[in-house]
């Protein structure tokens, strides 16, 4: 729902706010959203990798 809500609103969201939310330390639901925002957005996205988990 929040996602949705921003949409429209996508390309004024700060890049650092969306870059952590990509962490895999957060929850699936929330990198996919952020992935949604950014592609809204017009973003380019470098998705982090955890050497530790391996993704």
């Amino acid at each position: 729902m929040a996602t949705l809500a921003l949409l429209p609103s996508a390309a004024l969201l700060p890049e650092a706010w969306l870059t952590e939310r990509f962490s895999a330390r957060r929850p699936r639901h929330v990198r996919l959203a952020a992935l949604r925002l950014a592609k809204a957005g017009g973003r380019v996205v470098r998705l982090p990798v955890d050497a530790e988990r391996g993704c």
